[in-house]
């Protein structure tokens, strides 16, 4: 439950990970705690959030890698299989692989974003230096 404010709080704060990843991670494991607990209705329940954070997700991350969305999209995919059929074995791999994906997900954002963000910052400081360097020579 402490990680579902997480992401209430990382759509408060600019954060270069998108909000909706951290709701796509608190679904998934409280629907594997859930199903660990063989409360499977309640399992269940969650499978139409993550559904509906994952479209989110999805489209914000559009600029990154297309292979890693899709793996994360068959392995979410995988674990709502697992819950439905309420197989704990296939739950327990499924959301290990699901959340392995997410945070392989998460780590190129947040790269993507600090190289762009250096990027930008390389970029601006060259256009300062030089609109200087143009009031010098005038």
């Amino acid at each position: 439950m402490v990680y579902k404010n997480y992401a209430d709080m990382a759509q408060i704060f600019t954060n270069s990970v998108p909000a909706e990843l951290y709701q796509v991670k608190y679904e998934i494991m409280a629907a594997v705690y859930e199903a660990s607990q063989k409360n499977w209705p309640t399992a269940e329940e969650h499978l139409p959030k993550i559904k509906e954070h994952w479209v989110y997700l999805s489209a914000q991350a559009k600029d990154a890698d297309p292979k890693a969305l899709s793996r994360t999209q068959f392995a979410v995919l995988d674990l709502e299989k697992a819950i439905q059929s309420k197989q704990m074995e296939s739950v327990i791999i499924k959301g290990e692989i699901a959340m392995n994906n997410l945070k392989s997900l998460e780590s190129k954002s947040s790269s993507q974003s600090s190289s762009q963000g250096t990027n930008q910052s390389q970029s601006s400081n060259q256009n300062q230096s030089s609109s200087s360097g143009q009031g010098q020579s005038q």
